[in-house]
């Protein structure tokens, strides 16, 4: 058995180990692909696919180096 994170709702679904195909995710009932080749783009190359989650974490990341730069830049202006 393999373990995966439903791609919608983030719980964690058993597999069988040779699974593949469309699943319907018995916690949110929403479809996913496991284990199946990728179609061909049409430009030939692999696409860079940024889920959800990547785009929130990149977000959360931003945010807290711009807190930082801010907080430091009056820390230098107080002593100054």
């Amino acid at each position: 058995m393999v373990k995966i994170l439903c791609p919608h709702c983030d719980e964690e679904i058993e597999l069988d180990d040779d699974s593949s195909g469309i699943f319907a995710c018995p916690y949110c009932d929403e479809e996913f692909e496991w284990n199946v080749d990728p179609a061909p783009s049409k430009s030939g190359g692999k696409a860079a696919v940024m889920t959800e989650r990547k785009i929130r974490g990149l977000v959360y990341t931003v945010c807290v180096v711009f807190s930082l730069a801010i907080w430091f830049v009056s820390t230098l202006q107080g002593n100054a």
